[in-house]
């Protein structure tokens, strides 16, 4: 295991110097130029046509007087603008939801609630028992009550 002493600090000291020089000069120049690959190559050209088609879109709207033409020319631009959108790897925008109640919030008091609509009518209720029929509680059946004759 090598020690660290002070002729090694200044030998690590200039390597790193060097390096940090090394650095900035290969920053100046730029990174040398990666060959693309086929589908990355037509990506490219596509959007840069699909930019150019909007762009004679864009002039075209500006100059144009006809209504309908205007309406034909704006649903081609909608079109080439998100053909353009996802060539260039951006997202849609995010949908905005409601926000969730919390518990934090206090419950509605009951003068926040709407008076609840009473129904004028009103239904006779059913007899417990049917007359003339008696429920034996011994067998569950039923039968007809006696009437003593």
């Amino acid at each position: 295991m090598a020690l660290i002493t002070a002729a090694t600090a200044r030998e690590y000291a200039a390597k790193a110097v060097e390096a940090k020089k090394q650095a900035a000069i290969m920053r100046e120049q730029g990174e040398p130029a990666k060959p693309l690959l086929p589908d990355e190559k037509y990506r490219i050209l596509r959007l840069s046509r699909v930019r150019r088609q909007l762009d004679k879109i864009d002039e075209m709207i500006a100059s144009e007087p006809d209504p309908q033409k205007l309406d034909r020319l704006a649903s081609a631009q909608m079109r080439l603008a998100e053909q353009e959108r996802q060539l260039s790897g951006r997202s849609l925008p995010p949908t905005i939801r409601p926000a969730k109640s919390s518990s934090k919030r206090p419950p509605p008091s009951i003068q926040d609630q709407p008076e609840p609509v009473r129904a004028s009518t009103v239904q006779p209720a059913l007899p417990a028992t049917l007359p003339g029929v008696i429920a034996s509680t011994e067998t569950g059946q039923t039968g007809q009550a006696s009437t003593g004759q």
